[in-house]
Order: C-alpha cells, then sequence, then structure tokens
C-alpha cells in the first residue's frame, strides 16, 4: 500500500512538474515574438523616418512586411474575441493528442498582481477558460504541447492532474485554466500604401 502510494504521489509529483513547465513555455515565446515584432515595426518606421535616402520600393517594401507582421498579431489575437474558433482549435489539439474534453467552460480571469476581490470577466483582450480533459498520461502532455503550438497567445495558468478513480487503462484526468490574450496593433498601423511619400 505504501509502495503505491509513493508511486502515485512521484507520478503526480511529475505531472505537476511537467505542467508547471509547459505552461510557463507556453506564453513567453509567443510574447517575446510579439516583442520582436513590435520592436522591428518601430526599427523599420524610426529608420524611415530618419534616412532620407531611402527610396520609394524600400519604403513600400518595409511597409508591406509591417503589415504582414500586424496580420499576424491580429489573427493571433482574434482567438481571444472568438470563442468558437478557440473551440474548434482546443478541439482539434484534443483529437490530435488523443484526450476527452470533458468541459471547456468561460471562467473569470484574475489579472496577475491585483487584489484578488477584483476579478474580472473576459473582455476584448483576454478570456479565461476552464479545460477538463481525459486520458492517458502521454496524451494529456501531448495535449499541453500542443496548445504551445496553436497560432495564439495562450497561457496555461494552472494545471492539475488527477488518476480516473475507477479506471483500469490509468487514465489521468486533467484539470486546466487557460487564458488568452488579445493585442491591438491599431496604434501601430503602417500608412496605406498610395499614400503620400516624401
Amino acid at each position: 500500500m505504501s509502495e503505491m502510494i509513493r508511486k502515485v504521489g512521484a507520478e503526480l509529483l511529475i505531472g505537476v512538474a511537467v505542467c508547471v513547465a509547459a505552461s510557463e513555455l507556453l506564453l513567453t515565446p509567443k510574447l517575446k515574438a510579439l516583442q520582436a515584432e513590435r520592436a522591428a515595426a518601430e526599427t523599420a518606421r524610426a529608420a524611415a523616418a530618419s534616412d532620407s535616402t531611402l527610396t520609394r520600393e524600400q519604403i513600400e517594401s518595409r511597409l508591406a512586411i509591417a503589415r504582414v507582421d500586424r496580420e499576424s498579431i491580429e489573427r493571433a489575437s482574434g482567438y481571444a474575441k472568438d470563442e468558437s474558433a478557440l473551440y474548434a482549435a482546443v478541439m482539434d489539439a484534443a483529437k490530435v493528442s488523443g484526450v476527452r474534453v470533458e468541459q471547456f467552460a468561460p471562467a473569470q480571469l484574475v489579472r496577475p498582481g491585483a487584489d484578488p476581490s477584483q476579478i474580472t470577466t473576459p473582455g476584448d483582450n483576454a478570456a479565461a477558460y476552464t479545460v477538463q480533459i481525459v486520458g492517458d498520461f502521454g496524451s494529456v502532455v501531448s495535449f499541453g504541447e500542443r496548445l504551445r503550438e496553436l497560432p495564439m497567445f495562450l497561457r496555461v495558468a494552472s494545471a492539475r492532474l488527477n488518476r480516473e478513480a475507477h479506471s483500469a487503462e490509468g487514465l489521468m484526468r486533467a484539470d486546466m485554466a487557460i487564458e488568452v490574450f488579445g493585442f491591438s496593433t491599431a496604434s501601430a498601423a503602417p500608412p496605406a500604401t498610395g499614400s503620400a511619400m516624401p
């Protein structure tokens, strides 16, 4: 009995460690990519403003790159506003991973560093959801990896892994809280093609 408790405890500890590591890996690269894209756009804008030797073609080329970056950010940010697209992406990730989604529901969003009594509901720039899945340990980990690969700004805020009580197959139940973020690019909008250039 004691050995079984240690084994379950070790599996649970490994599962929690994997989930915590996965949640840290999910959002950080995407936020760094967003910061790099914004910095590149700002650098291009500053270079275009300060360098009068740029040709019209060079300026238009830089603006085209900035537009593509902006569209990419807007597409990734759209999941914070479009629950049906997010649901479809989560269900696709579950299907590929081999897990069963038992629950996918909106949740309240607690802002980091905010007073716990100041809970906000999902808005245009952020949305929170609870996701409950069932599968073997490898499938649950695969699901976390698939979430990380989704083309959106998503963070696993918390995850709890439990062994299914009456499962002969060794199934696990994962209760996750996920947050999806959107970013506005309106202030970074480059001028339209054909606008007056010096």
